[in-house]
């Protein structure tokens, strides 16, 4: 009887160890694997942080690409005013009349060709008298760039008409640039003869 109990007693006791290893067996491991999770959490928002540095600076590129590309057509595309640009320049000049305005090209190049026409017709439909005179194979030596509208500062005349020419010069720089064209009003002492503003189209 005494033996029986002893093997029951030391059964119950290999069972309660049995049963205190298994749950210090699963701790461990549930233990293992919250670290495993908790690691696998810090280096998986590393790699997501870093593909998402990667991915803005890819962005960056392209869109640095993209503004040079399109600089450089800008550069490149010829100068022009389209139809309901013209428009609403010429309305805009309309209320400076009387203007005598010479056109000249220099260099002469197709491109400066084709836009002194371009830019002719909303001038003459605003009331300008236009004038073209031939074209300056050699460079000009003004300086900046682009569209140079010089006017008289002190025409022939009242002081009214200097005013005048001044004001239609630089409402006329003012509106080319803010379509994209570079231009600039320049005042001079005297064009000469009854010119009042006398437009200089250089290269780009």
């Amino acid at each position: 009887m005494l033996g029986s109990l002893a093997v029951v007693g030391l059964v119950g006791v290999a069972v309660a160890l049995f049963t205190a290893a298994v749950v210090i067996s699963q701790r461990r491991e549930n233990a293992e694997t919250h670290a495993d999770f908790e690691k696998y959490k810090v280096e998986t928002g590393k790699d997501i942080a870093e593909a998402n540095e990667r991915a803005a600076q890819a962005n960056l590129v392209a869109e640095n690409e993209k503004l040079a590309r399109l600089k450089l057509e800008a550069q490149l595309a010829p100068r022009s005013i389209v139809q309901a640009q013209q428009e609403e320049l010429s309305a805009k000049l309309s209320s400076f009349k009387s203007q005598v305005v010479t056109l000249q090209v220099s260099p002469a190049t197709s491109e400066a060709e084709w836009f002194m026409r371009n830019l002719a017709a909303p001038l003459k439909d605003a009331g300008w008298t236009i004038v073209m005179l031939p074209s300056d194979p050699s460079p000009t030596w003004l300086n900046p760039r682009g569209v140079i509208i010089q006017y008289a500062s002190q025409p022939s005349g009242t002081d009214d008409a200097a005013s005048t020419s001044n004001a239609a010069s630089h409402a006329l720089a003012e509106y080319l640039t803010s379509v994209g064209i570079a231009a600039h009003a320049i005042g001079l002492p005297h064009i000469g003869g009854n010119v009042t503003i006398a437009i200089i189209i250089t290269d780009k």
